[in-house]
């Protein structure tokens, strides 16, 4: 007997077809990732599924079923920020690139710009930005850090985005 047939008694095969499981990956990974990817958020959505189907007495859409929960997946782990790639999964074009002294230099000027509008903006707002931003918060730690409501803490956020593009817009590199 299987690790996926123990204890799954009432799963429907469509549910577990590792094909179309991958092909589902495949179809929603095409723009953003590499194929060396896809077997790591294979195993991750087929677990995904497989807790789903344990929770869930029946599922009246298998197919569409899975294609939420791979989607889920794939989101969430494209999601996360990757400080530390492994050499090995970065394509080779890309590790012999050197910025010029002017891309580096607009990019300062940028960096010194969105600082100088960021400190702008009111301190509720800045707070917000920051600690989602810079401090890799989630929305909800945002919320608590300021003692607002989950939706109030996305607002915050939205808001101050539009913001800070709107300054941005308006007073280009400023020195």
């Amino acid at each position: 007997m299987s690790i996926l047939a123990q204890g799954t008694e009432q799963i429907p095969e469509s549910l577990l077809d590792r094909s179309y499981i991958r092909a589902v990956i495949r179809y929603a990974t095409m723009r953003t990732g590499l194929p060396v990817l896809d077997e790591d958020l294979e195993q991750e959505a087929m677990l995904r599924v497989l807790r789903a189907t344990q929770r869930i007495p029946h599922i009246k859409h298998p197919k569409a079923f899975v294609g939420k929960v791979v989607g889920d997946t794939v989101k969430d782990f494209w999601r996360k920020k990757r400080r530390l790639e492994s050499p090995h999964l970065i394509p080779d074009q890309c590790l012999s690139f050197q910025q010029s002294f002017e891309s580096r230099l607009d990019q300062a000027r940028s960096h010194a710009e969105l600082r100088r509008c960021l400190d702008r903006l009111p301190s509720k707002v800045r707070r917000a930005l920051e600690l989602f931003y810079i401090q890799d918060c989630s929305v909800r730690e945002v919320a608590t850090a300021l003692a607002v409501s989950h939706s109030a803490a996305k607002m915050t956020l939205l808001r101050g985005r539009q913001e800070l593009r709107r300054m941005m817009k308006k007073e280009p590199y400023l020195i």
